[in-house]
């Protein structure tokens, strides 16, 4: 019997779903429009090899392609393989359209080291010649800290990472993202980790735990995508349930003084009931011991 294929280092990047892909590419083309659509040719006929990603894009409402290209490994061809790359999606595009059309080639670097210059040149002569450029992002060399939370998805997949790290980011992305795409990142992390990580159950369970969350409902979540209804209105729940604490936490420590850590534990877990219920028990002057028999604690 055959042993499954691996997935491999591009497989993963392809996993990653619409939003955390334009805001990686909003780093170097900050007016793309907010679609992806995948774009296929039949490349491989002249390359043994696919491209990896390509899309139709607009860019301030003009159509181009899209040429992502996922690298961990040092190339120096790589500005060939781009030339060659971008020339064949336009003449692929023309062929189908009878009309020009923008390329705009972006190199993922994931590898530590010296780069080649991206730039492809070359000169028949004096006065002949090609220049092709494309852009760089080198996520080795980021500064988490500062990007676009929802990157924080691809963290685990830089070099240097350990199974222990994947918590950390995963709870990080999940606290700093919009709430309306938590649950959808939180499962895309999730999903691509499994083909990473062989204790993955084990630190998916701690994961769901930290962040008081469970599989079904990052399923429901992901089925129904980032716009919609029922996830929309799961954020704006989560909103809701966000401001009854800094309500309760504010009145506590008018009241009370500083919030003790088991009270602060019972209000991340409380349900929005249950915090108004203590809320109408601060509207009544009750004492602490009363509140904290509606928190459990």
């Amino acid at each position: 019997m055959s042993q499954p294929t691996q997935p491999t280092y591009d497989s993963i990047w392809k996993a990653l779903p619409d939003e955390v892909l334009l805001a990686l590419i909003r780093l170097v083309v900050p007016d793309i429009g907010p679609t992806l659509t995948p774009w296929k040719t039949d490349i491989k006929i002249v390359f043994d090899r696919d491209l990896d990603n390509a899309y139709l894009i607009t860019v301030n409402g003009i159509t181009a392609i899209l040429l992502l290209e996922y690298q961990n490994y040092l190339d120096a061809t790589m500005p060939l393989r781009i030339y060659h790359y971008v020339s064949l999606l336009k003449l692929r595009y023309f062929q189908l359209h009878q009309r020009d059309i923008v390329v705009i080639p972006i190199v993922i670097w994931a590898v530590p080291g010296t780069i080649p210059d991206p730039v492809y040149e070359s000169n028949a002569g004096t006065t002949v010649g090609i220049v092709s450029r494309y852009h760089d992002i080198r996520l080795s060399e980021m500064d988490w800290h500062s990007v676009d939370p929802l990157l924080l998805v691809l963290a685990p997949y830089l070099h240097g990472f350990e199974p222990d790290d994947l918590e950390t980011v995963a709870v990080r992305m999940y606290q700093t993202v919009p709430q309306e795409y938590r649950l959808l990142l939180l499962g895309a992390l999730l999903t691509i980790s499994k083909r990473k990580y062989k204790n993955i159950d084990e630190i998916e369970q701690s994961i769901l735990q930290k962040v008081r969350v469970t599989l079904d409902e990052i399923f429901e979540a992901i089925a129904e995508g980032p716009i919609g209804v029922k996830l929309i209105e799961r954020g704006k729940t989560e909103g809701e349930v966000k401001g009854l604490q800094e309500a309760v936490t504010m009145l506590w420590r008018v009241r009370f003084s500083e919030v003790p850590p088991e009270v602060v534990a019972s209000l991340n877990q409380a349900t929005i009931a249950q915090m108004q219920k203590v809320l109408e028990a601060f509207a009544r002057n009750a004492p602490e011991a009363e509140i904290r028999a509606q928190l459990g604690v």
